[in-house]
């Protein structure tokens, strides 16, 4: 709940945008897949479209729990701000 997206320069900003529309529609299809799969979102899960941040790619850090082994977001590298939780 500290991380602030935003931008890199401005005072506060704890986490920039992902590096490019591809990047950042990747990883919320990761997050969509997860949320059909059953995943419960306990943080974030969406893009972050507040004032000068609204046309960037920028997502808010995610953490899903009651994440299982055959779930696309356990098997696969994010390479996001998303937390998978699951029991070992």
């Amino acid at each position: 709940k500290r991380f602030k997206p935003g931008i890199p320069t401005e005072e506060g900003t704890t986490m920039g945008s992902l590096v490019s529309r591809a990047h950042f529609d990747r990883v919320m299809g990761f997050i969509d897949s997860a949320k059909q799969e059953g995943a419960r979102v306990v943080a974030g899960g969406h893009a972050v479209t507040d004032g000068p941040l609204k046309d960037g790619c920028f997502i808010a850090p995610t953490i899903f729990a009651d994440v299982t082994p055959g779930m696309t977001i356990a098997r696969e590298e994010i390479f996001g701000p998303v937390l998978a939780v699951r029991r070992w």
